[in-house]
């Protein structure tokens, strides 16, 4: 799709307008959404090309995005001119709007209320109208009682997901952004049963591993009163309960959690705290597979006109294969990287997954070993070319501290 510019005023009813013009000599066009994350557009035009003088900061670029989604609506932030002939353009979402618009009274107290019911609160207490919209989908009857504090939550966005106490804190979910509308899913994409294999949508992958910032204990208190004597505070006789992971790592690394909001007994206070492990993950490590990506809904298009190949998407669980090492993984998708230019995956990048990956632990501490120790394992058959008859065989390289597979000619 041809990127579109926008002026400084973009509503609802002037989306799908032609705006101040096209962008026909884009020579980049990148869009990066991340889970709970960034949502930004990486735009490079010439500095010489038509409409160069109004690419603007506060303007809008509006371009297209992966899934099922109109063309979203980025916000100019910088405009770079360089010696190299181009413009290099950053933009953010529409939403990240609601970064700068805070909520008043400074704590919204939110009793007993349902995912959706604590977004109309933020919405109602806005300092400004929004013109967002909100929406849940998939939390059913689930309901929390707790407060947003302007102290951690400094924007209506930041009270959304992205600092303590958010609402992410509360109701574990995926946050869908699609211009003016903000969905907070329950499973935002499911698992649709795909599989990607290594060497067919899959090339230059790498293997990331770390534990250095995960937590394997939590400590939770809660406060009875505002005085500050040893009495005044609720703590479980065991003093801290340890993730289902803690026995797999040598070191223990613990979260102190203030869940004053949610406990009035030693009893209620143990039952928030297993809560609070189970929906921040606490004792899951730090994971990820970064993958470029071959886009198949284009290739097989001319040849099975009737065959569907869809874009994988944000927040879905797949299986990843490399055939060669007999290896397959389940992780779930957490970064997408789409080129608008040509409203196709350039690449993807995987989190942690609740199976697979996460249970190659190691017991040696700082050393998670055994997906390596796996893929070496495997990592002992010849290849053999057609074309030159030459043998291949795949060996694990770990360069900083990633490990990746190579394909490596035998002489």
């Amino acid at each position: 799709m041809i990127p579109i510019l926008h002026s400084e005023h973009l509503y609802k009813n002037t989306l799908k307008t032609l705006g101040l013009g096209l962008l026909p000599e884009s020579n980049k066009c990148i869009v990066t959404e991340q889970r709970n994350g960034e949502f930004v557009c990486n735009l490079s035009y010439p500095a010489r090309g038509r409409m160069a003088a109004e690419l603007k900061p506060m303007r809008h670029i509006i371009a297209s995005v992966s899934g099922d989604r109109d063309y979203q609506a980025f916000q100019i932030v910088e405009v770079k001119k360089g010696t190299s002939g181009n413009i290099e353009v950053s933009a953010e979402h529409i939403s990240y709007r609601l970064e700068d618009i805070p909520f008043f009274p400074p704590v919204l107290e939110c009793n007993n209320v349902d995912a959706l019911g604590a977004m109309q609160i933020l919405k109602t207490n806005s300092v400004e109208p929004l013109m967002f919209d909100f929406e849940t989908q998939g939390f059913g009857a689930e309901r929390n009682t707790f407060k947003f504090d302007i102290a951690n939550n400094l924007s209506i966005r930041k009270a959304l997901g992205g600092s303590e106490g958010s609402l992410l804190t509360h109701f574990n979910g995926e946050y869908f952004f699609d211009n003016f509308l903000v969905r907070l899913c329950k499973d935002r994409e499911g698992n649709r049963g795909r599989k990607l294999l290594y060497g067919r949508e899959l090339f230059d992958g790498e293997f990331e591993e770390s534990i250095a910032n995960t937590y394997t204990a939590v400590l939770p208190f809660a406060k009875k009163d505002d005085s500050y004597k040893d009495d005044s505070y609720i703590v479980l006789p065991e003093k801290f309960m340890l993730s289902e992971n803690a026995n797999k790592f040598v070191r223990k690394l613990y979260k102190v959690v203030d869940l004053s909001e949610k406990a009035d007994s030693v009893e209620s206070l143990r039952r928030a705290c297993e809560q609070y492990i189970k929906r921040n993950n606490i004792g899951v490590p730090d994971l990820n597979l970064r993958l470029k990506y071959t886009d198949l809904k284009k290739i097989h298009r001319a040849q099975f006109p009737k065959l569907s190949f869809p874009s994988p998407r944000l927040c879905e669980v797949v299986k990843v294969g490399i055939p060669e090492l007999d290896v397959d993984v389940e992780a779930k998708i957490v970064e997408i990287e789409w080129d608008s230019l040509r409203d196709e995956v350039i690449s993807i990048e995987l989190g942690t997954p609740k199976r697979g990956l996460s249970e190659a632990l190691s017991t040696k501490g700082d050393e998670i070993s055994s997906l390596k120790e796996d893929l070496q394992n495997k990592a002992n058959k010849y290849l053999v070319s057609n074309n030159t008859g030459k043998r291949y065989e795949w060996r694990v390289i770990e360069q900083n501290g990633v490990v990746k597979p190579e394909l490596v000619e035998v002489t």
